[in-house]
């Protein structure tokens, strides 16, 4: 059963296609090819498979420390090479002048999950999202032995618990990304001086916010509930390995009586792919008027996260201790 839109599936086939571009080119950059244990994920609307042709791209890279030092030197040869890979084919340049081109240590995202370093080093985002919405760039290999070791470590004490294990330390971590996300959005309001342009960028990141980033945390979450009594580590290596999108499809296949409430949440979304799907002065012009504005956030806040919420009731419906978990 596909639910996905025209404009959802036309967004996938766009996506994966400069995947592949980005691909086949980083194969050419000498430098990476010295380090075995690292490996580079996108994210962001290109991670979900959803891009326009007015998206850029946002990566991540991980090394295994412990057997692959990347020197400075050589970094600085990989980042030049990357930035002008990435103005050649077109994309508007890296967001935050290059802020997120570091490289994480994997044996660091996992040895410092839950402590304040998780958070001051970037550790957390870093690991949300490659479990979240990420797609391989580099070294696929070394990528799914990545995603495998941090499910292993939210997965730690399952094999006592085969029968009745609960992803608790998981959920909570995918809730408190979207907290996350909240907390930063309200600290750039008051940061952000509300004045024109400004303003308006204001407006678009918050639409984003209940719109893709809603979706990304609470599809996996959804995917949790459904799955709960049978969610092993393969299973949510699978998971993992879906969109946000596909996620919510592949409900469908696990009970068709949400189906129609499903395809009302993709229409939704497919809404606001669409309108994202302009140049970004064109967004400001549609966003800066109050009609414009009041229809978009009413269609977000109410009418998306409002099904959403439904989809959650109907998937703990029959099953409400699992609802227990995701409030105390």
């Amino acid at each position: 059963m596909n639910l996905l839109t025209p404009t959802l599936n036309a967004r996938k086939e766009y996506s994966q296609s400069k995947i592949d571009l980005i691909k086949a080119s980083i194969q050419e950059i000498e430098e990476l090819k010295k380090h075995k244990n690292l490996c580079i994920y996108v994210t962001g609307s290109f991670g979900r498979q959803e891009a326009t042709e007015y998206s850029d791209v946002d990566i991540f890279f991980i090394n295994s420390e412990t057997e692959d030092q990347i020197s400075k030197l050589s970094k600085t040869l990989i980042d030049a090479d990357f930035i002008r890979l990435i103005d050649k084919m077109g994309f508007p340049p890296f967001s935050n002048d290059g802020q997120f081109l570091q490289i994480h240590s994997l044996e660091d995202i996992i040895s410092h999950l839950g402590s304040p370093k998780d958070d001051f080093s970037n550790y957390f985002t870093a690991r949300l999202l490659l479990l979240l919405e990420s797609s391989p760039l580099y070294n696929e290999e070394f990528y799914d032995e990545s995603v495998a070791k941090m499910i292993e470590t939210y997965y730690r004490d399952f094999h006592r618990h085969v029968k009745d294990f609960l992803p608790i330390f998981l959920v909570n971590d995918v809730i408190r990304y979207w907290k996350t996300l909240c907390l930063n959005y309200e600290h750039r309001r008051n940061t952000e001086v509300d004045e024109g342009k400004r303003k308006l960028k204001t407006y678009v990141k918050n639409l984003k916010l209940v719109f893709s980033r809603k979706l990304t945390c609470y599809s996996f979450v959804l995917q949790v509930i459904a799955n709960y009594k049978s969610l092993d580590n393969a299973l949510l290596l699978k998971i993992v390995k879906m969109t946000p999108v596909e996620r919510l499809n592949n409900l469908a296949l696990i009970d068709n009586n949400l189906s129609g409430l499903i395809q009302q949440i993709l229409e939704l979304y497919s809404w606001f792919i669409d309108l994202c799907n302009q140049p970004e002065d064109q967004l400001f012009k549609y966003i800066e008027v109050e009609a414009n504005r009041d229809l978009a956030f009413e269609k977000g806040r109410s009418e998306f996260g409002g099904k959403l919420f439904d989809l959650i009731i109907k998937l703990t419906d029959k099953s409400p201790e699992i609802l227990k978990y995701l409030v105390i």
